[in-house]
């Protein structure tokens, strides 16, 4: 697709079929068509065997499917209205400063208004048409187009490619897994036609949810026609007009049509959002060096940023979970990093966001437990450090590396039941037993 300045279409060529509107496509002698941009009037040189390709338009940022202005003239923007709008506006300050050389006190009211204004970004919004809405709906039409000149300025790549699995740090890995991964298939194959922002808080908040509403494509047989789904996004502030998505997961699927059975939901890696901490805790009877008994396990999942999670917390978290890997290491500066770590976790909030990464680095780990066995030993001992709350993750191999995995692989389980059943108050247990002046017991072996 080439873009080329705006003209008119050259007389001459050969009629291929009709555009959206009606009108008579002409192809020149390169077998290219025009589509002009229809709120800009930049023209593209589009192939007449690809008039269904989605345009992003370089110039104004506009998305148009290529045949709905295929073949029309190109216009270029009429600014009579912006005109009429400036005289107005000039008529206004003029008419604004009689008003303030007669009048005293109500400048002061006026000032007032103006500064409420700018302090409260939100005001004079809705959900609906805040700004931040607009950029969700935009994001979620680049990742139905495959957008990447959107996607990656309206996306966490790092955050989205964790959740996908893509390698850390790698932005065309992660672009590469929003275009194939299971997880975003409902983005790819359901039309987006709005969103909304969960409440008012979350248009000026540093983090914040929103609400993506979609509706099956005509020819996707699998839904019916008269429904539509919702999916909810998660997004943090990148600056003070910019928003970057950092996770999504599936809130109310469209109606499925008679006889379509329900999608299941990805497993494991490829599920990617592990928002809520895996599948609901199940009881599973064990036998260890506890004895036999029930505990209550659920299936691990990747766990992104707690989605209240401010830049700093994630920052911290983040930062907590690389030293007490790194404190692992015979490296200068190892010891004692343990201790600090998880001395830094103190508040609420600050637990609220280590925990689902410690979580996260435990599943990343969980496959294979004996070659990572310190690792998981470690971030085992920090969470029962930050939270007061432990399982019976046994130190001491037994020789059986079958028997070890299954126990090792328990003990994660046990953690994320643990997380689902207790996300809303992850430090429970530690100010219970602070409450009791009585040092905690320490970990079982």
């Amino acid at each position: 697709m080439v873009r080329r300045p705006s003209r008119s279409p050259k007389p001459g060529r050969s009629k291929v079929g009709t555009s959206k509107g009606g009108t008579a496509i002409r192809v020149g002698k390169d077998g290219k068509v025009d589509a002009p941009c229809p709120q800009c009037a930049t023209v593209y040189r589009v192939h007449a065997d690809n008039l269904d390709q989605v345009i992003s338009c370089q110039e104004c940022g506009k998305v148009f499917p290529a045949r709905h202005t295929a073949g029309r003239r190109a216009h270029a923007p009429d600014h009579t209205k912006a005109y009429v709008v400036f005289g107005i506006a000039a008529l206004g300050l003029v008419a604004m400063f009689a008003v303030l050389a007669s009048s005293s006190d109500k400048p002061a009211a006026k000032t007032n208004q103006a500064a409420k204004a700018q302090a409260n970004p939100g005001a004079g919004y809705t959900v609906g048409t805040h700004p931040r809405s607009a950029q969700l709906l935009r994001w979620a039409e680049a990742v139905a187009a495959n957008n990447r000149l959107v996607l990656q300025t309206h996306t966490d790549l790092t955050a989205v490619g964790k959740l996908l699995g893509a390698p850390y740090g790698e932005a065309d890995a992660a672009l590469k897994a929003i275009a194939g991964n299971a997880l975003s298939a409902p983005l790819r194959e359901l039309s987006p036609v709005s969103a909304v922002l969960a409440s008012e808080a979350d248009m000026t908040s540093p983090s914040g949810t929103g609400i993506l509403y979609v509706v099956p494509k005509p020819e996707d047989a699998r839904y019916r026609k008269d429904t539509r789904g919702e999916i909810e996004l998660t997004f943090r502030k990148e600056s003070d007009e910019q928003i970057v998505v950092t996770g999504w997961r599936m809130k109310t699927e469209p109606v499925r049509a008679a006889g379509q059975p329900k999608q299941d939901t990805p497993k494991a890696a490829d599920a990617g959002l592990g928002a809520l901490g895996g599948d609901k805790p199940a009881d599973v009877e064990i036998t260890d060096s506890g004895g036999t008994r029930k505990v209550a396990e659920a299936e691990p999942r990747a766990m992104g940023h707690w989605e209240k999670a401010t830049p700093e917390l994630q920052k911290l978290a983040d930062q907590v979970v690389a030293d007490i890997l790194f404190s692992l290491s015979n490296e200068t500066g190892a010891a004692g990093k343990f201790t600090r770590a998880t001395l830094s976790v103190r508040t609420a909030d600050e637990a609220s966001a280590v925990v689902p990464r410690i979580l996260n680095a435990m599943f990343e780990l969980y496959q294979d437990p004996i070659a990572n066995h310190d690792k998981l030993s470690h971030l085992n001992k920090a969470l029962y450090t930050i939270v007061g709350w432990s399982v019976n993750y046994q130190v001491q191999g037994t020789g059986d590396d079958a028997k070890d995995k299954a126990a090792r692989q328990s003990c994660v389980r046990q953690w994320f039941a643990w997380y689902h059943s207790n996300k809303g108050n992850l430090l429970k247990n530690r100010e219970e037993q602070e409450s009791t002046n009585e040092p905690a017991d320490e970990p079982r072996k």
